[in-house]
């Protein structure tokens, strides 16, 4: 009680202390003007969260700005500021009600539901989506029956760096010419891309090490854009590391010479690594969501599956929703047991599961897996996916298919 009666009267000694203003709109034309605002934020960042401190605080300056507030005094102003915070207390407990009831409809249903807390603000997000987003769905051992596939890390028009597969149909021509050809002929603006990393020089292949050289003469080296500069590892990374075709890329000028660059110094032999011990999230663009690696490494697989429910930054969504728990084991032949806590319907699945699906095995791949075996989920069969066996883990994410 004592409390409240504190923050009744420096609320009152705040009010009266401030200076006189006058505002000819009405209240409510000052909440759509403050509502709009928010909503066009929102359109900007879907994950933007409004907190419900600034719900109460915009409720507040309503109070403040508004004719009304000219014609009260300070004890009547600082009873209607507290009755406002009040009032957002009890929406907050409709809104909390209305987002369970949105989960209940959620993309991603349990044949039993669990209660969901109220903080899990980003399940509700993720909830809302429309399915008509497309995703572009991983590559499989099966999908290389008939095809080949080469990887590429390519730059969006945010410059975001993200690995793409494109599948073609096999050739008899030798893998590094068709590898440069297939870069040639990729639709990137039509995907919604910029480019490729542009990298001046020339290119050697020998197939018997598995090593790709760059010469790039000393009056290009300074035309190496920083933004190739600063990515580069990871251009490599996602350009070669899902196949088995080079192991290594090392680097000179025409003389044979090491290669220094402005911004990150001498360019060393690079040797091909596996992205290792990291979890995938939902990156858009063009109206798709493709799988992209985190940029942290995590400890183990439960643990980057626990940080995949969340947005690391504005640009990466969470592909695994807050109200679903699983469990993995280990086996020894190292296999993976994934079990969900309540059993996962897929009958009304949509490019959301596969999304999930995708990103939780290339996860167990990360982490030296090679099979996963899932428990409780239904149909046992849905889409490519036999769930009364094990699932191998996918070779590379985000399939695009060009025909040369």
């Amino acid at each position: 009680m004592a409390e409240f009666n504190n923050e009744e009267e420096y609320i009152e000694n705040l009010l009266m202390n401030m200076p006189k203003m006058s505002d000819q709109r009405s209240p409510e034309e000052i909440y759509r003007n403050i509502k709009y605002k928010v909503e066009k934020k929102q359109s900007k960042k879907k994950m933007l969260i409004i907190p419900s401190v600034i719900i109460a605080t915009v409720a507040i300056i309503v109070v403040l700005i508004s004719s009304s507030f000219m014609q009260s005094n300070p004890n009547e102003i600082a009873k209607s500021t507290i009755e406002t915070k009040q009032e957002s207390l009890e929406n907050k407990v409709i809104t909390d009600q209305d987002q369970q009831n949105i989960e209940h409809n959620s993309q991603f249903s349990y044949s039993e539901k669990r209660d969901v807390s109220p903080d899990e603000g980003i399940v509700s997000e993720f909830s809302t989506r429309t399915i008509d987003e497309k995703s572009t769905p991983a590559i499989y051992e099966q999908d290389l029956q008939q095809n080949d596939m080469f990887t590429y890390g390519v730059f969006t028009k945010d410059a975001i760096l993200v690995p793409i597969s494109v599948e073609v149909s096999k050739s008899d021509i030798d893998w590094f010419t068709n590898y440069l050809q297939t870069a040639e002929a990729l639709p990137l603006e039509q995907w919604g891309f910029a480019s490729l990393p542009n990298i001046p020089g020339k290119l050697q292949y020998s197939q018997n090490e598995k090593k790709l050289h760059i010469t790039v003469p000393k009056e290009q080296v300074k035309k190496v854009p920083e933004y190739v500069e600063q990515n580069l590892t990871r251009i490599l990374q996602y350009s070669f590391s899902f196949l088995n075709h080079i192991k290594e890329v090392d680097y000179s000028d025409e003389n044979g010479d090491p290669i220094q660059l402005n911004n990150i110094g001498l360019l060393k032999t690079y040797k091909v690594s596996p992205l290792v011990n990291v979890g995938y999230f939902s990156y858009q663009t063009n109206g798709m969501k493709l799988l992209v690696p985190s940029d942290l490494e995590y400890n183990s697989f439960n643990s980057a599956i626990e940080n995949m429910k969340k947005a690391p930054n504005d640009f990466y969504q969470p592909i695994i929703p807050n109200q679903i728990y699983l469990k993995a084991t280990e086996n020894h032949d190292k296999s993976l047991n994934i079990e969900f806590n309540k059993l996962l319907d897929f009958s009304q699945g949509n490019e959301n599961y596969q999304l999930m699906l995708d990103g939780i095995l290339l996860t167990a791949k990360s982490f030296g897996y090679k099979e996963v075996f899932f428990k409780d989920v239904s149909p046992m069969k849905w889409e490519k996916f036999d769930f009364s066996k094990p699932i191998k883990v996918p070779i590379a994410p985000n399939k695009y298919t060009i025909k040369k």
